[in-house]
C-alpha cells in the first residue's frame, strides 16, 4: 500500500451532538489497494472480554475525493469492507456512547473502557469507541480536531495543541498509543501536584457537583508520596488521574460497575458520589493499583500487549504479572510508607482469601492465556485476589532464598531497564529471565504455582514471617451469630445483608435497617464507634438493638451466646520471633506495620 497522506486526520465537534449521539469525519491515507476492511475494537488492552465496539457505530459511510459514496458492506463483526479503497478520501459516520446503553445487558461496556456523551455537561472519549483503523495500519499516526465548547477542557495524557478557545488538536503516533490514552471533556475542575520528578494531575466531573479536583488531590497526594518512596525515582514524568463520580442509581449506574481502567500514563475511574470516609478509602485503595501500572505493563510488557491486535488479539500468559503484582504492590507500598496499619492488611488479605476460593486453581499462564475462551473467561476477577497472594508468597519466598538482598520489586525495577515502555519482552521467555536474575530456586516455584495449578503453600509461605496461618480453626467464642452491615450509598442507612433470623441470637432478618445500638442512634460517620458494645461484651451482656423492618422499628434485645465458631483463613502474628524471620517481615511489608501494645 502507498500513501499520499502519512497520518489519519479526525474531525468531531461536541458542540454538534444529535439525539444523543456525534457525527465524526476521518479523513483517511490515500490507499493503493483495490479493497480494504476498517475496523473498531473487538477487544481492548485491559478489558478481557469482546466487547466490539463497532456495535455503536452508525451510518458508515465511505466517500472518494468527489464525495462520491463507495460501496460498504458490514459483516458480522462490525468490520467495514471497503471496494474501490484506492479512491477512499474520507469516513464519516455517528457514535452512539456506550453508557446508555441498554440493548445489551449480557455485554455492556465496564464504563471506564466506555464512551459517555452527554451535549453540554460531559463527553468521556475512550477511543476505542470513537474511531477505528484500517486493517494493517493501526501503528500510522493520528491528528484529532476537537471542536468543544468554550468553557471545556479535555483532561488527557495525549499532547495536545490548543488551537484557540474552542478547538483542541491531539496527536497520537499510532491507534495502540492512541487508545492508551482516553479523553474527557466538561467544565474545568483540575489540580496538580509535584512527586519527586513526577507532575500529577487530577481532572473531576461530579455528576451531583459534590465532589472537586481539590479535594481528590488531597487524597492521591499521601498515596503519591508513599509510591514515590516505594519506586525510588518514579518511571515516568507525568501521571493523570482522571475522575467521573456518578449519581447512585441514574439512569448509567444501572448496568456495568464502578471501579477503574489503567493506561500507561493515565487512568480513568468511574466512581459513585459518596460520604466522604467511605469515598477517600474507595479513591486511595483503587488509585494505589492503577497507580502501579507504570511499573506493569508500561515498563515491563510483552510482544501481545505492544502490538496489540484489536481484532484477533492473542493474549499474554502473564496476567499474574500485570494484575496480580499491581495488586500486590498497591498494598505493601501502603504499609511499608505508612498509609495502611496491621488490621488494615489483615482485611485485605482476608478479603483476598474469601473471594480466592470460589475459583478452581488452575495454571495461571493457561489461565491467562486462553482468558478469552469459554474454559477459563470467568477466571479472569481471580488475579485481583489469587494473583496477589500468588505475589506476596512469591515476594516471600524470593526475600528467604536472597536472604533479603532481593524483592520482587527489586528484580522487577531491575527487568524494568532492561525493557521498558517501548521494548516488549518474549511472553514465552519471561519467567527465564526472572529467575536468571533472581534465585535459581524461584523456578520451582513458578514451575508449581504459575504454571503449575498446585494450590499455595500459605501455611509454610507465612510461617516464614512470623504469621500462624490454617485454612480453619475451629474455636470456643462469644458471637451474636452471623451478622454483617452494608452501607446504602443512596440514603447512607446501614442494613443487614444476607441476614438469616435462625442464624443470629436478635432474629435480624436481611434487609432490616439498623437505627440504634444501646441507645446510640448509627449514621455512616459513626458506625465502628457504636458497634463497640459488640466487641467488648461477655456472656452477661445484654445489647439492645433498633431496627426497621419494612415500615415498622422493632427492638430487640439479646446476650451472646459461647459457641464454636469455624474461622476460615485463620491467622495469628506471631510476636515473639527469631531476628531473622522478623527482618524478613519488615522487608516485606515494613517495620512500622506489627506494633503490639506492650
Amino acid at each position: 500500500m502507498a500513501f499520499a497522506q502519512e497520518k489519519y486526520k479526525i474531525d468531531v465537534d461536541l458542540n454538534a451532538v444529535q439525539d444523543d449521539k456525534i457525527f465524526v469525519t476521518v479523513h483517511t491515507p490515500k490507499i493503493s489497494a483495490e479493497n480494504t476492511t476498517f475496523i473498531f475494537p473487538a477487544v481492548i488492552p485491559g478489558s478481557y472480554s469482546r466487547k466490539d465496539f463497532g456495535r455503536f457505530i452508525e451510518n458508515f459511510t465511505a466517500y472518494n475525493a468527489e464525495g462520491k459514496k463507495l460501496k460498504v458492506k458490514k459483516d458480522k463483526n462490525f468490520v467495514y469492507h471497503i471496494k474501490k479503497a484506492n479512491q477512499i478520501a474520507k469516513i464519516t459516520y455517528f457514535v452512539n456512547d456506550t453508557w446508555d446503553d441498554t440493548e445489551h445487558k449480557d455485554n455492556f461496556i465496564f464504563q471506564p473502557g466506555g464512551t459517555n456523551i452527554e451535549a453540554g455537561k460531559n463527553f468521556v472519549i475512550n477511543h476505542q469507541g470513537f474511531w477505528g483503523y484500517f486493517d494493517n495500519l493501526k501503528m500510522m499516526p493520528y491528528e484529532i480536531h476537537v471542536t468543544k465548547p468554550e468553557n471545556f477542557f479535555g483532561a488527557t495524557a495525549l499532547d495536545k495543541k490548543s488551537e484557540n478557545s474552542t478547538k483542541d488538536i491531539y496527536n497520537a503516533p499510532n491507534y495502540v498509543r492512541l487508545v492508551d490514552s482516553p479523553i474527557m471533556y466538561s467544565a474545568a475542575d483540575t489540580a496538580s501536584f509535584m512527586v519527586d520528578n513526577m507532575k500529577v494531575r487530577v481532572a473531576v466531573f461530579s455528576d451531583g457537583g459534590q465532589i472537586h479536583a481539590d479535594y481528590v488531590k488531597e487524597i492521591i497526594k499521601p498515596l503519591g508520596d508513599a509510591l514515590g518512596k516505594f519506586f525510588g525515582k518514579l518511571p515516568v514524568n507525568q501521571y493523570d488521574f482522571i475522575m467521573y463520580f456518578a449519581n447512585y442509581g441514574s439512569k448509567i449506574t444501572l448496568n456495568g460497575g464502578f471501579g477503574a481502567l489503567e493506561h500507561s500514563y493515565s487512568s480513568f475511574y468511574f466512581i459513585p458520589e459518596m460520604e466522604n470516609e467511605i469515598l477517600t478509602k474507595t479513591i486511595r485503595d483503587i488509585s494505589a493499583h492503577e497507580f502501579l501500572h507504570i511499573l506493569t505493563p508500561l515498563n515491563i510488557h510483552s510482544e501481545e500487549i505492544e502490538f496489540f491486535d484489536f481484532q484477533n488479539p492473542k493474549m499474554s500468559q502473564h496476567l499474574w504479572l500485570y494484575e496480580g503484582v499491581t495488586e500486590y504492590f498497591s498494598v505493601i507500598s501502603q504499609t511499608q510508607n505508612g498509609l495502611m496499619d496491621m488490621n488494615g492488611l489483615y482485611e485485605n488479605i482476608m478479603e483476598k482469601f474469601k473471594n480466592a476460593e470460589k475459583y478452581k486453581n488452575v495454571s495461571f499462564t493457561d489461565m491467562s492465556k486462553n482468558i478469552l475462551t469459554e474454559k477459563y473467561k470467568d477466571d479472569y476477577n481471580n488475579v485481583y485476589y489469587k494473583g496477589a497472594l500468588l505475589a506476596l508468597c512469591l515476594d516471600i519466598r524470593l526475600h528467604e532464598l536472597t536472604e533479603n538482598k532481593k524483592s520482587l520489586k527489586s528484580v522487577l525495577l531491575e527487568l524494568s531497564k532492561t525493557y521498558g515502555a517501548n521494548k516488549p519482552f518474549k511472553d514465552d521467555a519471561f519467567i527465564d529471565e526472572f529467575v536468571a536474575i533472581s534465585h535459581p530456586d524461584m523456578r520451582k516455584f513458578f514451575a508449581d504455582y504459575v504454571q503449575g495449578a498446585n494450590p499455595l503453600p500459605y501455611s509454610d509461605i507465612f510461617y516464614k514471617i512470623g504469621l500462624i496461618y490454617k485454612d480453619k480453626f475451629a474455636s470456643n467464642e462469644i458471637s451474636f451469630g452471623e451478622l454483617s452491615v452494608n452501607l446504602d450509598p443512596v440514603s447512607n442507612e446501614l442494613f443487614f445483608a444476607n441476614a438469616k433470623a435462625e442464624t443470629n441470637v436478635f432474629g435480624i432478618q436481611a434487609n432490616d435497617v439498623l437505627i440504634k445500638i444501646n441507645d446510640v442512634a448509627l449514621t455512616a460517620t459513626n458506625y465502628e464507634t457504636a458497634f463497640a458494645p459488640f466487641s467488648s461484651a461477655d456472656e452477661n451482656t445484654n445489647i439492645r438493638v433498633v431496627v426497621r423492618r419494612g415500615k415498622e422499628e422493632l427492638v430487640l434485645n439479646a446476650k451472646p451466646k459461647l459457641t464454636e465458631v469455624i474461622t476460615n483463613h485463620y491467622f495469628r502474628v506471631v510476636k515473639d520471633i527469631p531476628a531473622d524471620i522478623k527482618a524478613r517481615r519488615d522487608a516485606v511489608f515494613g517495620n512500622t506495620v506489627f506494633k503490639f501494645e506492650e
